[in-house]
């Protein structure tokens, strides 16, 4: 039995005792974690490598961020970078690819790889609104946000202006043709979300702008036919029947026109009437007359 006198200096030297053994402990589990993990740039590189010919996408950016994080001046940073943009995108890590991508052109701006950072983030910025939820859900590319599209198309289009003769350009080029083609489908169902409201100037602005800025695109009918029931709306007739000769003349088979070349549509005023109190908010309360 511990005498009463020795009891109270006791305690204080268990916990004494106790904390260099905790110390100790936790110094060699350190020591020994920070050997095994920290290991050669040469290493890291060739197990990304590997990672990579396995197609082990996640396990190579655990590779690849060790070396720009430990060798930010060695030998295979550059590559690691690169390599790392591309390992981020193929495991579906779009946001870290662009993050990856901008970081090698502000790191690397005269590399001779530059051109495929370029590339690697305009497709990786599109791709950032290809998540789970889009590829279930039944909408179109149309009807989602344009804002990583639009993004991906200046991103497109940097890379075309800046490397021309780029391997990649071809590429870009059609990419960015079916980037249009989205921005201008987008339009068109703007256009006719504001016709059913009623803000019938707001529906025609949209055609006139896929006619002005995409006048390549599949779209140009619809806007020709959006911008005609616009016009019909706020009676200007004489608006209305140039753009309806243009579509009739040049897209004669659209299926909205008649046999006669007239477009098959009669204006809201003609159909059961609008509230006032739907007019006044533009078609958001109310009897909107459909």
């Amino acid at each position: 039995m511990i005498p009463q006198q020795f009891r109270s200096l006791l305690t204080p030297l268990l916990v004494a005792i106790l904390g260099i053994f905790t110390m100790s402990i936790s110094g060699c589990s350190s020591n020994q974690k920070k050997e095994e993990t920290i290991k050669s740039e040469q290493a890291y590189y060739t197990s990304a490598q590997a990672a990579l010919k396995n197609r082990n996408f996640f396990l190579a950016v655990e590779h690849l961020q060790n070396i720009v994080t430990h060798y930010p001046f060695g030998r295979y940073n550059a590559q690691a970078q690169l390599d790392l943009i591309y390992a981020h995108y193929e495991s579906g890590s779009f946001e870290s690819a662009t993050a990856s991508a901008q970081r090698f052109i502000q790191q690397y701006p005269r590399h001779p790889k530059l051109d495929y950072a370029y590339y690697m983030s305009a497709l990786s910025t599109y791709d950032v609104d290809r998540g789970l939820i889009t590829r279930v859900l039944p909408t179109t590319p149309s009807e989602r946000s344009m804002k990583p599209v639009m993004e991906s198309y200046q991103a497109f289009k940097k890379l075309v202006m800046r490397f021309p003769q780029s391997e990649y350009t071809a590429d870009a080029r059609q990419r960015m043709i079916y980037l249009r083609n989205i921005l201008a489908e987008h339009e068109i169902k703007v256009g006719y979300y504001y016709l059913r409201r009623g803000a019938h100037l707001a529906s025609v602005n949209r055609g006139q702008y896929v006619l002005k800025h995409f006048p390549n695109s599949p779209s140009v009918p619809d806007a020709l036919s959006l911008t005609v029931k616009g016009y019909m709306e706020l009676e200007m007739n004489d608006k209305a029947a140039k753009n309806l000769q243009i579509l009739a003349s040049t897209y004669p088979d659209f299926p909205e026109l008649n046999d006669e070349g007239q477009l098959e549509y009669t204006r809201q005023s003609l159909r059961e009437k609008r509230s006032w109190l739907n007019i006044i908010s533009f078609g958001l309360l109310g009897n909107s007359g459909q």
